[in-house]
């Protein structure tokens, strides 16, 4: 009576997939806590639509190297994931719509002209509860959307540096 207990019965997940890494991040639906999102390091994004029973990999995102994955609470489909920069210019921030099956790169507009004028790496996510605005720790600061990720914003960090942890 008032308040949430989830029960998980997390069985033994091994992929058959190039370059599998530790987790980096869990991420629990919390419009459907039987649904679960993990973050690798190397091996991508895996999936749980029965408390952690069984597992699949997303293999849609581009980029591997998986640093954050976050559901925007009331829009149940609604992932954001983020990534490293890598060869395939495919680090940054990531959207999508469909529980995880398809992703689109966010596009971040940026007034900092040195190497985050391009493709960058992201990290930490954070969404303020009250607001539903999206805060992410970027390679040349924070960027933020007020509109669950339909345009963004950026802050730089005065006198540069990177900011992983929002």
């Amino acid at each position: 009576p008032g308040y949430f207990e989830p029960v998980f019965s997390v069985a033994e997940f091994q992929p058959q997939i190039q370059w599998n890494g530790r987790i980096n991040t869990i991420a629990v639906n919390p419009d459907n806590n039987r649904e679960i999102v993990v973050a690798s390091e190397t091996g991508g994004l895996f999936k749980s639509s029965n408390s952690g029973a069984n597992w699949v990999h997303l293999d849609n995102l581009p980029s591997f190297t998986v640093n954050d994955v976050i559901f925007y609470p009331g829009y149940g489909g609604l992932l954001f994931a983020t990534t490293w920069k890598n060869m395939n210019k495919s680090g940054g921030i990531w959207k999508s719509t469909d529980g995880g099956l398809n992703w689109i790169q966010c596009v971040i507009p940026s007034t900092y002209t040195g190497d985050c004028s391009g493709t960058f790496s992201a990290y930490g996510i954070s969404i303020e509860p009250v607001t539903g605005k999206i805060f992410v720790a970027t390679d040349c600061g924070v960027a933020f959307s007020n509109n669950r990720g339909s345009s963004w914003n950026h802050a730089g960090i005065t006198g540069g540096g990177t900011l992983v942890s929002i």
